[in-house]
């Protein structure tokens, strides 16, 4: 008669050996059962390794159990509740053993086979499968895998540009080391770097209280994660995309953040300058458009749906119209004149387009005049004054409009002045740099410089209607890209806008 013996958990068949022994050689025995003999349900948490191994009784179809057999321990996923992209757990031979990701080992003179257990990184449910190799003997456990404690904080969207007045939820998600969402620590905290930009609400809801730079902290203990948040004042902004090939250049009109972008006036074949400017109203602009296929340019108004009236015709004294600027009560527009001797001057037409009039001195091949930027009370004019034909260079001056007299206030090198809607400010490109200067050439704010270059050619420049900000055109990396930014009047500090990239944008003009 047979006699078991209790070894801890591991049942041995002592008779069987006996007989072995008694009767000679026999066949190799093969495996037909694999009984799990430690826990059938393990529950823990990510990364742990167990100190229980799991154990295995391998036995013929007799009940016999057999020795040296290879056994192969392996996990999978159980049911659909659960996945990972590595590894759900790994096995070791001793408790303090190396792990690997596939373990084989054979049963010892007791029938027993044993593993001991790494758990993963990825929460779910699984099987641990013990089998022995070259049958189809095999049994498992169920295991499931917890989630670990918070290890990283993700705040959603990421770094961020609003306008003023929004109010939008932050996503906080909480994830274990292995990476798997968790629920939010009750220890979260959300807090904001500048109260007078952010405000919080209850829960994760944050309000845009005023403009500027500030970030939002998630925090659980030693966790956290940040959003940073460029806030900006409202546009809308209108823009053309630059194109260096193709003909057809495209006004878009969107806000800051970038809603609302969609294109107006795909029709018209455009320039690299197309010289928009608001009228004061805000549901028209001023922009110069090509009148002939010899290249001279013509003054038109559009409206934002797309519809263009024209101003001012080429014809009589005027060769060419660019570069135009209304005046701050809508009554004029100011503009560069090509005239017959093959100059530049300063002309303005009235809106009605009956009245044409040069302002300003005649010009000669020595001296030319160039870019009419009028002050909010309508009397002075920022202008460019081109000597180089003196040997002389490009300033920047301011032109009186009752007497036309000039004078210069700054060695420029460049263009596009653009007088504040709201103070004696003159922002303008010099010397590839942006500044702002008052009406005698005091600089006030600069020099600036853009990420890349700035556009001085193709670009202009614009205020908010609070004269707190300025926008303007950069180049990009490769010939052809442009894109806009944002400047704070009262830091210098240069935002850049970077759905603009997409369509080239450039040569922006701020809505009244």
């Amino acid at each position: 008669m047979k006699r078991r013996v209790i070894v801890g958990s591991a049942m041995v068949v002592l008779g069987a050996a006996v007989a072995a022994c008694n009767d000679g050689p026999t066949a190799p025995r093969v495996a037909a059962t694999v009984d799990v003999l430690s826990a059938r349900q393990i529950t823990d948490t990510i990364g742990v390794s167990l100190v229980d191994p799991m154990m295995v009784r391998v036995a013929d179809a007799a009940g016999h159990v057999i020795a040296g057999a290879k056994i192969e321990f392996s996990a999978a996923i159980r049911g659909d509740t659960g996945s990972a992209s590595f590894a759900a757990v790994s096995f070791k031979a001793t408790a303090d053993g190396v792990a690997t990701n596939t373990f084989a080992v054979s049963s010892d003179s007791a029938g027993v086979a044993s593993a001991f257990l790494r758990l993963g990184l990825g929460a779910g449910d699984f099987i641990v499968r013990a089998h022995a190799v070259g049958t189809a003997a095999s049994d498992s456990i169920a295991l499931t895998i917890r989630p670990g404690g918070t290890a990283s904080l993700s705040v959603l969207p990421r770094d961020t540009l609003v306008t003023v007045g929004e109010a939008f939820p932050l996503l906080v998600r909480a994830l274990d080391r292995g990476g798997t969402l968790i629920p939010l620590p009750d220890t979260l905290r959300l807090e904001t770097r500048d109260v007078d930009v952010v405000s919080l609400d209850t829960g994760t809801v944050i309000h845009i209280a005023g403009v500027g730079h500030t970030f939002v902290v998630a925090s659980a203990g030693v966790v956290r994660d940040s959003v940073a948040i460029d806030a900006l004042p409202h546009g809308p902004i209108l823009a053309y995309n630059f194109r260096t090939f193709a003909p057809l250049a495209a006004f878009f009109l969107f806000d800051l953040d970038g809603s609302g972008y969609h294109a107006i006036d795909e029709s018209k074949i455009g320039f690299n300058d197309r010289g928009q400017y608001f009228l004061p109203d805000g549901n028209r602009v001023v922009f110069h458009e090509s009148a002939d296929d010899e290249g001279h340019l013509a003054l038109l108004t559009m409206s934002l749906d797309g519809t263009t009236s024209p101003l001012l015709e080429p014809g009589g004294d005027i060769l060419s119209a660019s570069r135009p600027q209304p005046s701050r009560d809508g009554a004029w527009v100011y503009f560069t004149a090509t005239v017959a001797s093959g100059t530049a001057e300063i002309w303005r037409v009235s809106i009605d387009g009956a009245t044409r009039e040069r302002i300003g001195p005649i010009a000669s091949p020595s001296e030319i005049y160039l870019a009419p930027s009028p002050s909010p009370d309508g009397t002075r004019l920022a202008v460019t004054v081109d000597r180089t034909g003196l040997q002389d260079q490009i300033y920047l001056g301011v032109m009186s409009v009752a007497t036309g007299d000039v004078q210069l206030i700054r060695l420029s090198s460049g263009g596009s002045p653009r007088w504040s809607p709201v103070a004696d400010e003159i922002a303008y490109f010099g010397q590839a740099k942006l500044w702002v200067v008052a009406p005698d050439g005091e600089v006030l704010l600069g020099p600036i410089t853009a990420p890349h270059s700035w556009d001085v050619d193709h670009g202009q420049i614009d205020w908010s209607p609070d004269g707190r900000w300025l926008i303007a055109c950069m180049q990009g990396t490769f010939s052809g890209d442009r894109s806009l930014v944002i400047v704070s009047r009262e830091t210098g500090e240069v935002t850049p806008l970077p759905f603009t990239v997409r369509d080239n944008l450039c040569g922006a003009a701020w809505r009244p």
